[in-house]
């Protein structure tokens, strides 16, 4: 099964973790922290919506997941005509920040649940449910990075028998490569 959707915001990369001098805690940035809130709202709402149209039971995925990111970048305006097409053509690629381990980062950790610790039981509860239960459940990953006249970041999830034919066709071409 696969189904994709669009956070219309610019890409973000996810930022060094910060710590707390006084008390020692780590902790995400409240920009990281929002921009992840963000694709978990919008992927849960695409993935509720896709599993209500397939008449599906909704619930976070616990199985393995492949995840497909295309980050788009806005054309600088200082690009000359002629650069602007090469960009739109997929000519001239985006080699500036942030970089692709960490939208990455920021996507994958977007698709998890938020998890808030809570004090009384000293465990950790979740907030707000995501698409899969772990980002350790992702086996397949890829991301892009190209510009357009629209920054946003795409992003398809696959799971199922879709996934592990993807994976199957991979191996036997990279027997047949050897």
């Amino acid at each position: 099964m696969k189904f994709s959707f669009t956070i219309p915001e610019p890409p973000r990369g996810k930022a060094r973790p910060r710590h707390n001098k006084r008390t020692g805690a780590t902790y995400t940035t409240p920009e990281d922290h929002w921009y992840e809130a963000r694709i978990r709202q919008i992927g849960r709402d695409a993935y509720e919506e896709y599993l209500n149209a397939n008449n599906l039971e909704i619930k976070m995925l616990d199985e393995p997941v492949g995840v497909d990111i295309v980050a788009y970048y806005q054309i600088p305006k200082s690009y000359s005509k002629r650069k602007t097409e090469s960009c739109l053509q997929g000519q001239t690629l985006p080699t500036k920040k942030p970089d692709i381990d960490n939208i990455d980062k920021a996507a994958l950790d977007g698709l998890n649940p938020d998890k808030r610790r809570n004090p009384y039981k000293r465990i950790y509860e979740i907030f707000s449910e995501g698409i899969y239960k772990d980002d350790a459940l992702v086996v397949k990953n890829n991301l892009l990075k190209v510009y357009s006249t629209t920054p946003r970041l795409e992003i398809t999830i696959t799971w199922g028998s879709e996934l592990q034919d993807y994976i199957i066709n991979l191996l036997k071409q990279r027997e047949e490569n050897n």
